[in-house]
């Protein structure tokens, strides 16, 4: 099982100087990708983007290696070399210049990565995409988020998550990699579902079970009652009183209704560290969160992809700038 298999596998003994490592051959690799993926494939949509922009592989590495990959991709944006995140969804279709590329989102995954297994995206606002995991870019995710934790000293961190089972990965991956950085992890709470996710349940406790006998102590799924969240509030207030702050992780909509939960019910759940993901952090949910005595962050990604705007790292080192101790090697505040 691919699971199992990550959780076994070493962490990378030395994130700094993998990551130091990688970035030297960054536009090489970019070319190498685009040369194989993009140019040699007449089918994929971009294929048909570059002939349209009349760019061709000799132009596109002569214009990396001259401008830099960055000041390249603003080029290629400016010449209808992109993807809007409608177009790459399948809502919207593909125009450039008058013409319509015909594209699914299945046509975009990359044929050079051999997934041990699948996970799809949230699927909030359109139909779940369907992506390959594989273990080289999870190992290779792990070292930013080791080094991160190294730097701002949130190793001995407490975490709780409120996060989906599976189809979706977004509940086991984060719980996986948290555990396999050598950090506790709470409890892993998720929203019950009705009697279809059934099979689901037993597929994502077969996976946490095998990922325990690999060693790794991953907590089973507890199930909220329907549009219930006072377990996780009353969760979270315990944590206060034991003086453990806590990284509590969780999509937005069911972190507001956490925070609610907590004031409706007088839980002192102040101080705790909201990691949201999934929606756009409007001001009004920023507000019931804050509300609640709790901070409020933003992590922006999707799952194709990985990490775009991680606000929540921002933060921490906009704190460590201003001298700030957010917690001590056991984790508390």
């Amino acid at each position: 099982m691919g699971l199992a298999c990550l959780a076994r596998m070493p962490c990378a003994a030395d994130p700094v100087s993998r990551l130091r490592e990688n970035l030297p051959r960054r536009e090489a690799r970019f070319l190498d990708f685009a040369r194989r993926i993009v140019f040699r494939n007449t089918r994929h949509p971009y294929h048909a983007m570059f002939q349209l922009a009349g760019c061709s592989y000799e132009d596109l590495a002569e214009s990396v290696h001259r401008d830099g990959l960055e000041a390249a991709l603003a080029g290629l944006h400016c010449a209808g070399v992109y993807l809007a995140h409608d177009e790459f969804k399948g809502k919207q279709p593909i125009v450039r210049s008058g013409l319509r590329i015909e594209a699914q989102p299945e046509d975009f995954l990359n044929p050079l990565v051999e997934g041990v297994m699948d996970h799809s995206s949230s699927g909030s606002r359109s139909k779940g995409t369907r992506t390959p995991l594989n273990m080289a870019f999870e190992t290779h995710r792990e070292a930013y988020e080791d080094l991160t934790a190294a730097e701002f000293g949130l190793e001995g961190q407490c975490r709780l998550d409120l996060k989906p089972i599976l189809p979706s990965a977004s509940g086991l991956l984060p719980a996986l990699r948290t555990l396999r950085q050598g950090r506790r992890l709470e409890a892993w709470y998720a929203m019950g579902g009705g009697q279809d996710s059934l099979h689901y349940r037993m597929a994502t406790g077969f996976m946490v079970a095998a990922v325990r006998l690999a060693g790794l102590p991953m907590p089973f799924p507890v199930y909220l009652p329907p549009n219930d969240f006072l377990p996780v509030a009353t969760h979270l207030a315990r944590l206060k009183r034991e003086g453990r702050r806590c990284l509590f992780s969780a999509f937005l909509s069911p972190a507001v209704r956490v925070a609610a939960a907590a004031m409706e019910n007088k839980l002192d759940i102040g101080g705790t560290l909201f990691r949201v993901v999934g929606e756009a952090l409007t001001d009004s949910k920023r507000a019931v969160i804050e509300a609640a005595g709790a901070e409020v962050f933003a992590h922006y990604g999707i799952a194709e992809v990985g990490p775009i705007g991680p606000g929540f790292f921002v933060f921490f080192h906009h704190a460590a700038s201003r001298g700030a101790v957010l917690f001590d090697q056991r984790g508390n505040g």
